[in-house]
Protein backbone atom coordinates (compact mmCIF):
# COMPACT_ATOMS: atom_id res chain seq x y z
CA UNK A 1 0.00 0.00 0.00
CA UNK A 2 0.68 3.30 -0.73
CA UNK A 3 -0.13 7.23 -0.11
CA UNK A 4 0.25 10.68 -1.41
CA UNK A 5 1.38 13.91 0.40
CA UNK A 6 1.99 16.98 -1.12
CA UNK A 7 3.78 15.91 -4.24
CA UNK A 8 5.42 12.88 -2.24
CA UNK A 9 4.53 9.47 -2.66
CA UNK A 10 5.22 7.10 0.75
CA UNK A 11 4.86 3.30 -0.68
CA UNK A 12 5.67 -0.28 0.56
CA UNK A 13 4.24 0.65 4.29
CA UNK A 14 3.39 -2.73 6.19
CA UNK A 15 1.87 -3.18 9.94
CA UNK A 16 4.81 -5.19 12.31
CA UNK A 17 4.89 -6.94 15.74
CA UNK A 18 7.53 -5.44 17.19
CA UNK A 19 8.10 -1.18 17.52
CA UNK A 20 11.40 0.22 16.53
CA UNK A 21 14.54 1.17 18.01
CA UNK A 22 17.16 3.18 17.70
CA UNK A 23 19.30 2.22 15.04
CA UNK A 24 16.73 0.01 13.03
CA UNK A 25 16.56 2.69 10.76
CA UNK A 26 20.77 2.64 9.67
CA UNK A 27 20.87 2.41 6.56
CA UNK A 28 17.40 3.76 5.19
CA UNK A 29 17.42 4.84 1.56
CA UNK A 30 15.52 7.60 -0.49
CA UNK A 31 15.36 8.47 -4.09
CA UNK A 32 15.46 12.15 -4.31
CA UNK A 33 14.46 13.78 -7.75
CA UNK A 34 15.82 17.24 -8.87
CA UNK A 35 14.31 19.28 -11.40
CA UNK A 36 14.98 22.51 -12.41
CA UNK A 37 17.91 23.31 -10.68
CA UNK A 38 19.06 26.80 -11.51
CA UNK A 39 21.76 28.53 -10.53
CA UNK A 40 24.31 25.98 -10.33
CA UNK A 41 26.79 24.73 -13.07
CA UNK A 42 25.92 21.01 -14.12
CA UNK A 43 29.33 19.85 -12.64
CA UNK A 44 29.22 20.98 -9.25
CA UNK A 45 25.05 19.07 -9.26
CA UNK A 46 27.10 16.23 -10.29
CA UNK A 47 30.11 16.50 -7.42
CA UNK A 48 27.36 17.18 -5.05
CA UNK A 49 25.19 14.17 -6.01
CA UNK A 50 28.52 12.25 -6.25
CA UNK A 51 28.95 13.06 -2.59
CA UNK A 52 25.48 11.83 -1.92
CA UNK A 53 25.65 8.85 -2.91
CA UNK A 54 28.85 8.20 -1.36
CA UNK A 55 29.06 9.84 2.44
CA UNK A 56 24.75 10.05 2.75
CA UNK A 57 24.18 12.76 5.13
CA UNK A 58 22.53 13.27 8.58
CA UNK A 59 19.23 15.26 8.75
CA UNK A 60 20.22 17.94 11.56
CA UNK A 61 17.81 20.04 10.08
CA UNK A 62 14.20 19.20 11.44
CA UNK A 63 13.27 20.21 14.90
CA UNK A 64 12.27 16.59 15.42
CA UNK A 65 15.58 14.73 14.72
CA UNK A 66 17.22 12.34 16.99
CA UNK A 67 14.70 12.82 19.71
CA UNK A 68 14.84 15.13 22.56
CA UNK A 69 18.59 16.22 23.29
CA UNK A 70 19.45 19.33 25.25
CA UNK A 71 21.20 20.83 21.99
CA UNK A 72 18.09 21.97 19.53
CA UNK A 73 18.96 20.11 16.27
CA UNK A 74 17.90 22.74 14.30
CA UNK A 75 20.58 24.38 15.14
CA UNK A 76 23.16 22.29 14.46
CA UNK A 77 21.40 22.63 10.75
CA UNK A 78 22.20 26.59 10.91
CA UNK A 79 25.90 25.81 11.46
CA UNK A 80 26.36 23.38 8.96
CA UNK A 81 24.48 25.94 6.40
CA UNK A 82 26.44 28.69 7.88
CA UNK A 83 29.66 26.44 7.43
CA UNK A 84 30.61 27.19 10.90
CA UNK A 85 32.42 23.71 11.56
CA UNK A 86 33.88 24.29 14.82
CA UNK A 87 30.07 25.53 15.84
CA UNK A 88 28.73 22.24 14.52
CA UNK A 89 31.34 19.99 16.31
CA UNK A 90 31.05 21.94 19.68
CA UNK A 91 26.99 21.56 19.14
CA UNK A 92 27.51 18.05 18.96
CA UNK A 93 30.18 17.36 21.51
CA UNK A 94 29.52 19.74 24.10
CA UNK A 95 28.52 18.35 27.63
CA UNK A 96 25.12 17.47 28.42
CA UNK A 97 23.58 17.50 32.00
CA UNK A 98 22.34 13.79 32.92
CA UNK A 99 24.15 11.67 30.48
CA UNK A 100 25.37 8.06 31.08
CA UNK A 101 29.17 8.26 32.67
CA UNK A 102 30.80 6.71 29.34
CA UNK A 103 29.16 9.75 27.24
CA UNK A 104 30.12 12.53 30.10
CA UNK A 105 33.53 11.11 30.10
CA UNK A 106 33.83 11.38 26.27
CA UNK A 107 32.83 14.48 25.84
CA UNK A 108 34.70 16.40 28.30
CA UNK A 109 37.71 14.59 26.73
CA UNK A 110 36.65 16.10 23.73
CA UNK A 111 36.33 19.41 25.28
CA UNK A 112 39.59 19.22 27.18
CA UNK A 113 41.74 17.66 23.64
CA UNK A 114 39.78 18.45 21.06
CA UNK A 115 41.48 15.48 19.78
CA UNK A 116 39.13 13.50 17.33
CA UNK A 117 40.36 10.48 16.97
CA UNK A 118 40.92 9.47 20.92
CA UNK A 119 37.29 10.71 21.12
CA UNK A 120 35.91 8.31 18.64
CA UNK A 121 37.91 5.72 20.33
CA UNK A 122 35.83 6.43 23.53
CA UNK A 123 32.45 7.39 22.07
CA UNK A 124 30.48 4.47 23.40
CA UNK A 125 28.54 2.14 20.36
CA UNK A 126 25.29 3.55 21.10
CA UNK A 127 26.35 6.98 20.58
CA UNK A 128 25.14 7.22 16.60
CA UNK A 129 24.72 10.43 16.30
CA UNK A 130 28.25 11.84 17.65
CA UNK A 131 29.94 9.17 15.27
Amino acid sequence: AGMRLFNMHIGDLQPVDTPLKLGDLRGNRFEVVLRKVEGAEESDVAAACASLKTRGFINYFGLQRFGSSSVPTHSIGIAILKSDWERVTHLIMCPRDGEKFEAEKARRHWVDTKNPKSTLDMLPGWMCNER
